[in-house]
């Protein structure tokens, strides 16, 4: 989580750097941004819902996605999801969810 955060420089000044992937709600967070282990050219995104409340969130990227599949935690069982469907995303209670962003 801490490094899809930007860096704080003394005080509240950005340093430069912008989150790859952004969670628009307080109670959904985003806890892990990496390569893809199993999928080529994809980056792996874990989110989870942190207060114990259903939720919808929505979630922004710093590049354009060419393609989304949410898939469980050891990337197997990839579905495909459209492109838009990261505006609204449905969670349970501490829920856990894990995307693969395939980016330009």
């Amino acid at each position: 989580m801490e490094l899809n955060e930007p860096p704080i420089l003394g005080g509240d000044a950005p340093v430069g750097m912008e989150p790859i992937f952004l969670s628009q709600n307080k109670n959904v967070i985003v806890d892990t941004t990496k390569p893809a282990d199993r999928a080529e050219n994809a980056l792996l995104v874990r989110v989870y819902e942190c207060m114990g409340a259903g939720t919808a969130a929505s979630f922004t990227a710093a590049k354009p996605i060419v393609r989304i599949e949410e898939t469980d935690m050891l990337e197997e069982q990839p579905r495909p999801l459209d492109r838009d469907a990261l505006r609204h995303v449905e969670f349970g209670a501490f829920e856990i969810k894990t995307f693969l962003l395939y980016l330009k």
